[in-house]
């Protein structure tokens, strides 16, 4: 198997590292051309081709056994890279003068894989490495092979490779730092766009869903209850007496007790309800699949439930009830119908004296 299926990051590495080696298998290419030619020797290409195969086996090794997790950067750009100069480097040693100012202009291609992932640092790392790499192969050729080079022409080729590489890693820094920018300008905006949705669809005092997100659920449940044939309940929920509240204990004992009855209902109803804020002290809970027997039950309990809640961080005295209104969704009748009916079920709740459950 070529790729782990196990660990994406690691067939992403490898998918990245055959990408290098097919630009590697071009480079062998170009390099064979120029034995071709006669502008390098055929040791050049048997010892370029073998080095080639020793580094492409040792890297897939490295990402198939995990070892390269050990590394500080697990892609092993900077080790590829340098493997490669050092094959480019010894290639040139073999060549002709002519032949060594053409290999010469395969090195920055060696950058370009380090381009949008090394920063300056690391990049200027590498061209020095290149740099001296460059100067020892100079240093080998004057002792062993000194009739066959032009020593001026060498220093020239030796400083424009500097020049040049030097830019490619100014230049490579500046592109990298950018592209954090713009990673950074995109989680931003990711976090902006999720937190409009949260205030487009969510209550911003309880947490809970608000009014527009409830109508359009509503509206969700009635197409799928025309498809289906199911049914669902609605239930305005009203604290009752909550001015009083806010008379006595003040608007922010209100609002914990907004925040606390809503943590309530969340944590005790079913996945497939929804419950929100429909304005101020009242409330609405969507019961999915549900006849009006059914909704009662529920209904009942949360009112149960709800004169057992405490409000010790308030005021241990704090003790609050709930009217509820049901109405169950007739097929045919309109959202705002059934709204109506749940509507004057919560009224005849309070007319009745409050703190229970009426249909």
């Amino acid at each position: 198997m070529l790729f782990p299926k196990d660990d994406p990051k690691q067939a992403h590495r490898i998918r990245q590292y055959l990408i290098a080696v097919g630009t590697s298998v071009l480079v062998w290419a170009l390099l064979f051309l120029l034995y071709w030619e006669g502008y390098l020797e055929k040791a050049g290409v048997v010892h370029v081709t073998g080095a080639m195969l020793f580094f492409f086996g040792l890297f897939y090794a490295l990402f198939r056994s995990g070892l390269n997790l050990r590394f500080r950067d697990p892609s092993l750009t900077i080790e590829m890279m340098e493997s490669a100069i050092v094959v480019l480097i010894w290639a040139m040693y073999h060549a002709t003068p002519a032949g060594r100012g053409v290999i010469i202009l395969m090195l920055p291609f060696i950058f370009l894989s380090g381009l949008f992932r090394l920063g300056t640092r690391d990049l200027l790392g590498v061209a020095g490495f290149s740099v001296i790499c460059y100067g020892a192969m100079t240093l080998l050729l004057l002792h062993f092979r000194a009739a066959t080079i032009d020593l001026r022409l060498m220093l020239l080729h030796w400083a424009a490779l500097a020049a040049v590489l030097v830019w490619f890693a100014f230049m490579g820094g500046h592109m990298s730092r950018m592209r954090m920018q713009l990673a950074l300008s995109k989680s931003g905006l990711e976090k902006a766009l999720h937190a409009i949705q949260e205030l487009a669809t969510h209550d911003e005092l309880t947490g809970v869903h608000n009014r527009r997100h409830l109508m359009e659920m509503l509206r969700h449940e009635k197409n799928r209850c025309a498809r289906n044939g199911s049914t669902f309940c609605i239930s305005i929920v009203d604290l009752d007496f909550f001015k009083r509240i806010n008379d006595k204990f003040g608007h922010q004992a209100g609002d914990d007790v907004l925040c606390g009855f809503s943590r309530s209902v969340v944590q005790r109803m079913r996945a497939s309800d929804y419950f929100g804020r429909f304005g101020g002290e009242e409330f609405l809970l969507i019961l999915t699949d549900t006849n009006l027997e059914g909704a009662r039950i529920v209904a009942d309990r949360l009112r149960r439930e709800t004169e057992q809640l405490g409000f010790s961080d308030t005021n241990p005295d704090l003790r609050i009830s709930v009217s509820i209104g049901l109405a169950e969704h007739r097929p045919g009748d309109e959202i705002e119908q059934t709204l109506k009916r749940a509507d004057n079920a919560l009224y005849k709740a309070k007319a009745a004296g409050r703190n229970r459950v009426e249909m």
